[in-house]
């Protein structure tokens, strides 16, 4: 019985030490998104990277940067929207949605897109007001624009020094929008369930400024 008491604490007195000894493994450090503030780093860091010849490096936060640039763009022209028209809803977008990193991979390819939705609140009509800032394909739109204008079905609608193509479309039941901004922006709004005058009251001049004001920024 004695020995078996001294085995016992021996078993207690390495257990103890063991407790007290044994190196603390460190916690999983998770690494935080980039913000804001994190944007002239960014910068900072891809020049150290391209003079130091570390490409890879120098494109990784790059790409970073022109995310955070894209997201915070991508916000101010969702703030221009309008409040949603009588008999609407407003869907709100997904922070993860305005988070997306591709979006900001596409930006210097096809330009920054935004897209706002508007739901019927009784019926099936709907709003889909899709922005496309700063792309490189907008002149292109452009020279198709001139061209579609002489469609007889297509109405040609003046916005200041805007010019916009209005189309109705499946028998009258979808009205089509199209603004080409500045020459390197494309605005495209999309409606059911609206009567024409409803229409052009929503999506007048002054919401055409106001989306150009935030496009400028």
């Amino acid at each position: 019985m004695e020995k078996v008491k001294m085995f016992m604490s021996a078993v207690v007195v390495l257990a103890l030490l063991s407790f007290f000894y044994t190196p603390m493994v460190q916690a999983q450090i998770r690494q935080k998104k980039a913000t804001e503030r994190d944007f002239a780093g960014l910068l900072k860091q891809s020049d150290a990277d391209y003079n130091a010849k570390r490409y890879g490096a120098c494109i990784t936060n790059l790409r970073q940067a022109i995310s955070l640039a894209t997201g915070m763009h991508r916000r101010i022209i969702l703030e221009a929207m309008p409040p949603a028209p009588s008999g609407y809803k407003k869907v709100p977008v997904q922070k993860q949605e305005l988070d997306n990193p591709m979006a900001g991979a596409m930006a210097g390819s096809i330009g920054v897109s935004v897209e706002q939705t508007y739901r019927q609140v009784t019926g099936n009509g709907d709003i889909r007001i899709n922005v496309t800032a700063h792309s490189p394909l907008v002149p292109m739109f452009e020279m198709a624009s001139r061209m579609a204008a002489m469609d007889p079905n297509i109405e040609v609608v003046t916005y200041n020094q805007f010019k916009a193509l209005f189309k109705k479309e499946q028998g009258g039941k979808l009205f089509v929008l199209q603004i080409p901004i500045g020459g390197k922006h494309h605005l495209e709004v999309k409606v059911r369930g609206m009567d024409e005058d409803t229409f052009f009251k929503v999506f007048n001049q002054a919401f055409v400024d106001r989306i150009a004001k935030a496009l400028s920024s």
